[in-house]
């Protein structure tokens, strides 16, 4: 039996998608079996949620004529809330390296690092949840060209979602 290019996409897009859910899980089984965790880890503990979300979205059963249904939009949801938030994560990770390297006075008190914790999980989150949501509910999800798996083809949306991304982004930078 020949596989169609399209179904090759597929079988490997699942295939790919729970390989990299399997070291976000032992990251987390190592998190949680620690007794002490430091600031690095509960960064990078977030990141790899956020990278399962976003491989979970890929693993949702491929639906004949999925437009606007909720378990497309769901997928939508999952997909687009991960990969921001995982964009985020990668993002403060790179600014706190950079802070610690530059300035390590700001992160030697536990109370300075636990606010800062709970401002970054905060807005890591929130912000990209609040972007998902707009898709959940407004959005024109469905699939996209022939491909088997649902994502916004509203384009508008797509360049309010890049604009949201760009301002926090420029916040965090110059704030």
């Amino acid at each position: 039996m020949s596989l169609t290019l399209g179904e090759w996409e597929f079988l490997l897009t699942k295939i790919f998608a729970l390989i990299s859910i399997i070291p976000g899980l032992l990251l987390i089984i190592i998190y949680f079996k620690r007794k002490e965790w430091t600031f690095s880890m509960t960064l990078n503990f977030n990141l790899s949620i956020s990278c399962i979300i976003f491989m979970i979205s890929y693993l949702f059963p491929s639906v004949e004529n999925p437009n606007g249904t909720n378990l497309c939009k769901f997928q939508v949801f999952l997909g687009s809330f991960g990969d921001s938030s995982a964009l985020i994560w990668t993002t403060i990770i790179t600014l706190m390296a950079n802070i610690t390297f530059k300035n390590n006075q700001l992160l030697k008190h536990e109370s300075t690092k636990k606010k800062i914790i709970l401002s970054i999980i905060f807005f890591s989150y929130f912000i990209p949840s609040i972007i998902s949501s707009v898709f959940f509910l407004f959005g024109d999800v469905g699939k996209v060209q022939d491909n088997y798996y649902c994502w916004i083809r509203d384009y508008d949306i797509k360049l309010i979602h890049g604009i949201i991304i760009i301002i926090f982004f420029s916040l965090i930078l110059f704030l």
